[in-house]
Formats: C-alpha cells, sequence, structure tokens
C-alpha cells in the first residue's frame, strides 16, 4: 500500500509499515508504476511501468529464501502466531492455522506432529513453515 502525496505532481511513497487494513493477496496488489516491491520482484512480478500481458514463470532458490527470511513474511507469521496463541488448546489452534494457510482441516497425523512442534518451538515457527509448504505456495 502507498501514501499519496501531491504536490506539483501525484508521489506514491511505499508503506514501510503494515497493519490489517493494508493485507492482501499479491493477486489484487495495487502497485504505482514508478514503485519497487522487494518480494514480489524474487516472484517474476512484471515491472509496472510497462506493459505485460503475460507473467515469466521460474522457480529460484532466491524465492525459497525470500519465503524463510524476508520482514513481511516474518510479520504475517507473528500475527498469525499472535492469534493461534489465543486458542484455549494447542489442537485447535493447529486446526485454525490450518484452516487459514490451506483451507482445510489437519489430518490426525498432522495434527500429533505439529502439536509437538508448537510445544518444541512455538506459533511462530509454525506458521513460518505452513506458510513455505509447497501446499500453500502451489496452487493444484
Amino acid at each position: 500500500m502507498y501514501r499519496y502525496v501531491q504536490d506539483n505532481v501525484a508521489t506514491y511513497h511505499p508503506l514501510d509499515q503494515h497493519d490489517v487494513s493494508t493485507y492482501r493477496r499479491a493477486v489484487y496488489h495495487q502497485n504505482a508504476r514508478a514503485a519497487h516491491v522487494d518480494i514480489l520482484s524474487d516472484f517474476d512480478c512484471p515491472d509496472p511501468a510497462m506493459a505485460a500481458p503475460r507473467r515469466a514463470k521460474s522457480i529460484t532458490p532466491v524465492q525459497a529464501l525470500s519465503m524463510m527470511n524476508h520482514r513481511f513474511i516474518h510479520e504475517m507469521a507473528t500475527s498469525l502466531a499472535a492469534e493461534l496463541e489465543k486458542s484455549p488448546q494447542v489442537t485447535t489452534g493447529v486446526e485454525l492455522a490450518f484452516l487459514k494457510i490451506y483451507g482445510r482441516p489437519p489430518t490426525e497425523q498432522e495434527t500429533q506432529k505439529c502439536t509437538q512442534f508448537v510445544k518444541d518451538l512455538g506459533w511462530q515457527r509454525l506458521a513460518l513453515v505452513l506458510f513455505n509448504s509447497n501446499e500453500a505456495i502451489f496452487i493444484r
């Protein structure tokens, strides 16, 4: 999202801090023509200053590194973790995480493994793992 400023010309300044009002799926992302969103460029986002009828498709190690290390992904994991920590039981939080990220309930085996994972490493790490899974990244 951007902060719009009009002096002699219209200028869009990318926001450094995000909140719930700015969370959107990338397919709906508004982009100013001269602006550059670093994480989207790792995923073949076309140059917004030029028309692009088709996106390039690639899978590179930089994309995986961005998904594991980018500030935005960590902010989303922290936000989700804060919501999941409010669950009365760990299994309830795991079910909510799967519904939010995958759109389906977890299997019994997934619930057991994720429950132990949360006990060992915490909610934020679970959110990072789920965000970086093939099921969350690739559409089948």
